[in-house]
C-alpha cells in the first residue's frame, strides 16, 4: 500500500515541481517522489541514510514523516544557500542535519552510510563518473545505492519538450528557459543507443557551478557507469513502475556496492 506522501510547499523545488500549476509537471513529480517513498521506507529502519543532492529537503521530509525510523538521515547539497534553507526550515532533529558535500568524506569516516539515494542529479552533473566515484567511496561495503534520472531518449522525449515549451509559454517555474533541439538532434535523440548521441549544452551562470540541462541526456550511458562501479539489482521506470523504464518520465536505479576484484 502506497505511504502518504506529506511535502511542505515552502522549499524552492517543491513550489515549482509537486506544487506546480501545471497538472502534468505536477503529476510526473509527485509520483516521482511517491516511488522513491515507496522504495526507501522499507529499507532504512535503524539505517544511516544520505540524500547525495537533497534540493530543499522535500524528499527527506516525506520519508522522515512515513514513520520509517532511520537512524539518522543526512541532506548534503553543492550550495550553501540551499544548506541554510534546510537548516533554518527543519531544525531541532537529532535524527537529521544537512551539509555541504565538501564536508561529506570527514562524515563518513565518522559515521559510516548504509545507504545513499540520489534523485535527478547526475544529469545535471558535467563529471558523473566523479559523483558516482564519491558515493562509491561514501557508502559502506553491502550497501545501496539508489539513483532516480530522467528519461531524454526515444518518443518520451517529445511529449515531455512539447510539455515544456507549452508550460514555458504559460510562465510557470524555469520551462521558458528549456533548451530546443534542431530536428537533426531529435531524430537521433528517438534512435539513441547507450552512447552520448549528441552534444551536450554546458551552462555557467555566475553564481553556480557549471552544469548541463536536460538536453542530449541519455540514461543508458550513465547505466554503464553505474554498473561499473555497483551491482545493479534493479532497473525501473516511473510514474508507472510496471511499464519499461524508456517508456516513463523517469528511470531508476537500484545497485549494491560490493567489493572490487584484486
Amino acid at each position: 500500500m502506497p505511504r502518504p506522501l506529506d511535502i511542505p510547499h515552502d522549499g524552492i523545488y517543491a513550489r515549482k515541481q509537486i506544487y506546480s500549476k501545471s497538472r502534468l509537471v505536477s503529476f510526473s513529480h509527485r509520483r516521482r517522489f511517491q516511488v522513491g517513498l515507496d522504495l526507501v521506507a522499507p529499507l532504512v529502519a535503524g539505517k544511516r541514510i544520505l540524500d547525495y543532492g537533497c534540493g530543499d529537503g522535500s524528499f527527506i521530509h516525506a520519508l522522515l514523516a512515513a514513520d520509517c525510523a532511520p537512524l539518522e538521515v543526512i541532506g548534503a547539497e553543492i550550495s550553501d544557500a540551499l544548506v541554510e534553507d534546510c537548516n533554518r526550515r527543519f531544525p531541532g532533529r537529532a535524527d537529521l542535519r544537512f551539509v555541504h558535500v565538501d564536508r561529506l568524506s570527514d562524515l563518513a569516516r565518522q559515521t559510516p552510510i548504509d545507504l545513499i539515494i540520489c534523485m535527478e542529479v547526475l544529469e545535471h552533473a558535467v563529471e558523473p563518473e566523479r559523483l558516482l566515484d564519491d558515493m562509491y567511496s561514501l557508502v559502506n561495503e553491502g550497501g545501496l545505492v539508489i539513483i532516480s534520472v530522467p528519461v531524454e531518449t526515444g518518443p518520451v522525449l517529445l511529449l515531455k519538450q512539447a510539455v515544456r515549451i507549452a508550460v514555458g509559454w504559460r510562465g510557470i517555474g524555469d520551462y521558458r528557459w528549456t533548451s530546443r533541439y534542431s530536428l537533426a538532434e531529435y531524430w537521433k535523440s528517438l534512435f539513441a543507443g547507450p552512447s552520448p548521441h549528441i552534444l551536450r549544452p554546458i551552462h555557467r551562470p555566475p553564481d553556480s557551478l557549471p552544469h548541463h540541462c536536460h538536453k542530449g541526456f541519455n540514461w543508458r550511458y550513465l547505466q554503464s557507469k553505474i554498473a561499473g562501479r555497483f551491482r545493479i539489482r534493479r532497473v525501473f521506470g516511473s510514474p508507472f513502475p510496471g511499464l519499461p523504464p524508456f517508456a516513463g518520465s523517469q528511470v531508476w536505479f537500484v545497485a549494491e556496492k560490493v567489493r572490487k576484484s584484486a
